[in-house]
């Protein structure tokens, strides 16, 4: 019987023999010991975490010091806005605008013009 597993990116949910299965694993706090997360991934997504990691951020939209660790609670997150950079925000707007036009070419446009 062969090992398989299932992807546990959020969405994906790939099955994945036990041989190829990667293991991401996350600690964001060292300090006061956070429990450490792992995520069995697909080769996929493996792939895009990779990708992430080889490729630099964009210059000019990352602290150059830090005296805290990532905190994911809603008090520390900077407003989305503000910090996202002209890029982000126009890919997020452009992904927008393509899943609207996505949705008009599966379901028609609404108008009743079919």
């Amino acid at each position: 019987m062969a090992d398989l597993k299932m992807c546990e990116r959020k969405g994906c949910n790939a099955i994945v023999r036990g041989e190829a299965v990667g293991l991401l694993d996350i600690m964001t706090d060292t300090r006061a010991k956070t429990e450490r997360k792992g995520y069995e991934l697909c080769p996929a997504c493996i792939a895009d975490v990779m990708g992430v990691l080889d490729v630099e951020p964009p210059p000019g939209t990352r602290e150059k010091a830090y005296e805290r660790p990532y905190s994911p609670t809603v008090e520390d997150a900077p407003d989305s806005m503000e910090a996202a950079t002209d890029e982000q925000l126009a890919a997020k707007l452009f992904e927008r605008m393509m899943r609207k036009a996505q949705r008009a070419l599966e379901g028609g446009n609404g108008s009743g013009q079919g």
